[in-house]
């Protein structure tokens, strides 16, 4: 399995989408970032994308709905969706309908890079789960 290198980012807040864009290429990432779901849609649809983030509450779809639209185009997609909501329901549905992972904000981008970087062993531990 291939390490992650290619990330699509998707946000409605511009703010959120540069904080992660920078971290990601400071640590060797290359990124596409947007605020446009349809944009990032259609951009992980022409590109190769090893993972993408995804933002839960925007307006017109959640991400989890983004999810299933990215998971219908390809359904080996890597998708990390994070919330600043705490309700664990949005967690067990993401996990449940596909995310590869789920992460709470503040985002701690530690997190985030371990994720990324041992994405290999994160499988294996997933996978015995």
């Amino acid at each position: 399995m291939e390490k992650i290198k290619k990330i699509l980012l998707i946000d409605d807040e511009e703010s959120t989408l540069r904080a992660f864009e920078n971290v990601l290429l400071l640590n060797g990432f290359d990124c596409f970032a947007t605020s446009d779901i349809e944009l990032g849609i259609c951009t992980y649809q022409k590109y190769e994308f090893d993972c993408v983030l995804l933002d839960y509450q925007m307006p017109c779809k959640n991400g989890i709905e983004v999810m299933s639209d990215i998971l219908c185009l390809n359904h080996n997609a890597k998708v990390i969706i994070y919330t600043g909501q705490t309700d664990i329901s949005i967690k067990q549905t993401a996990m449940l309908k596909g995310a590869y992972n789920f992460l709470y904000k503040p985002i701690d981008f530690r997190e985030l890079m371990n994720i990324m970087i041992n994405e290999d062993q994160y499988s294996l531990e997933m996978e015995t789960i």
